[in-house]
């Protein structure tokens, strides 16, 4: 994969080359979500995709599960159509498949008939069906209609000027070669291999003080196999990244993630300075 649009669109869905192959799911579950909740039958035949079909892998399932736990903007939607289609257009050695964009709509339209419809027969509504023609417009080729002003994500909190962060002085840091960094307020938090703690409790490795809406331990950045995740603690708040909720994310480098009021940038380094340890 090599066309700098391409990978680019990919990048703003929180996509690289090793989580790309579970786009085509992203309008299947833009189908599913379209009646305002996620059916079992839909959630059954969404996870047996992600496996079977289109062999997404790892990261495949774990952005498969932020999305059938937590609804993507409309934005975010819209933005994962384009990317398909221009994948298709512009990679032709994407490894999905030549038949891939017939192949979605038809799946998408037996996500549609898997709720059973309004009377349990398998009918399609009228917003699943609206999906579903705009995303064949799309893969066929077809300019899509003018963006109608879509409203933004996840409701922000009236800002607190009394919230403040505090960087624990006895995490212990064991920098290696390429690492992440947390950027807020112009202070930079490295995310050694032992993870960093983000909450409002005496455990945090980054506390975040006179939040309500930050718990205390509210979630967690770490690094598995040299990718950064960030992972939100079971009941806690909302964590936003590129304004979308999610659970369990993986950063690739230059996301905002947004939690409670605090909005903090993920970069990852070639090298973490000497003066950031």
């Amino acid at each position: 994969m090599t066309d700098p649009t391409v990978l680019r669109q990919l990048s703003d869905l929180g996509m690289d080359d090793l989580s790309y192959r579970a786009l085509p799911l992203l309008p299947l579950v833009e189908v599913a979500w379209a009646d305002g909740e996620v059916q079992d039958a839909e959630r059954k035949l969404l996870e047996g995709l992600v496996d079977g079909r289109f062999d997404a892998g790892e990261e495949g399932r774990r952005l498969l599960g932020d999305w059938l736990r937590y609804q993507p903007s409309a934005a975010y939607f819209r933005r994962g159509r384009e990317a398909l289609a221009l994948l298709i257009a512009k990679e032709p050695e994407h490894g999905l498949g030549a038949t891939v964009a017939t192949e979605v709509v038809d799946l998408a339209r037996q996500v549609a008939k898997a709720s059973g419809g309004m009377f349990g027969i398998g009918a399609t509504s009228r917003a699943e069906q609206q999906v579903i023609d705009e995303l064949a417009r799309l893969l066929a080729g077809e300019p899509p209609p003018p963006s109608a002003p879509i409203p933004g994500g996840f409701g922000q909190t009236k800002p607190n000027n009394r919230v403040t962060i505090t960087f624990s002085s006895t995490t212990t840091m064991q920098a290696a070669p390429s690492g992440g960094v947390l950027e807020a307020n112009g202070e930079k938090y490295p995310i050694d291999r032992a993870g960093l703690v983000v909450g409002s409790g005496p455990t945090a490795d980054l506390a975040i003080e006179h939040d309500p809406g930050v718990a205390p331990v509210h979630c967690r950045f770490h690094e598995t196999n040299r990718k950064y995740y960030v992972t939100v603690t079971e009941g806690a708040g909302p964590v936003l990244v590129q304004g979308e909720r999610v659970s369990d994310r993986r950063l690739i480098g230059g996301e905002t993630v947004v939690i409670g009021q605090i909005e903090l940038v993920f970069k990852l380094l070639r090298k973490i300075p000497k003066q950031l340890v």
